[in-house]
């Protein structure tokens, strides 16, 4: 299958299975995530099993993608308040990738700034060059 830069991805119909990966709690994390994007009504693949070791999935055949519904629904989910369970329960451990990000308070989009693009602007040290400054101040 496609995919697979943070965790091997594999297609076992009807299932697909995410393994290897940053390990810790990412998989939990992920299925908390899909979950809760579920039950707001977002179209996900439900969660059959998660833990430390891998993720497992329903295979959904692909669909031609809705760009303007996307758009919609992802504008709805930032104007959403973010609690200490955001993603699951509250000990659930966040990612980008497989960088850990603190667990956000307040509106998604208000946390988007420091929970996840500062600790990424962050993680890149160097590499940004002048524009980590930029960012930094932007933030």
């Amino acid at each position: 299958m496609g995919g697979g830069d943070i965790a091997d991805v594999w297609r076992c119909t009807p299932y697909v299975a995410k393994t290897g990966g940053p390990g810790g709690s990412a998989f939990v994390a992920e299925a908390d995530g899909l979950r809760r994007l579920a039950t707001e009504g977002w179209p996900v693949p439900p969660v059959h099993y998660a833990d430390a070791g891998g993720l497992v999935l329903e295979y959904v055949e692909p669909a031609p993608p809705n760009w303007r519904r996307s758009g919609e629904r992802l504008a709805q989910l930032h104007q959403q308040r973010v609690d200490s369970s955001y993603g699951g329960a509250a000990s659930t451990t966040l990612f980008l990738g497989t960088l850990e990000l603190p667990t956000p308070t307040g509106t998604l989009a208000d946390v988007m700034a420091e929970g996840r693009i500062l600790p990424l602007v962050h993680a890149c040290g160097t590499t940004l060059g002048p524009l980590r400054r930029r960012l930094e101040a932007w933030l």
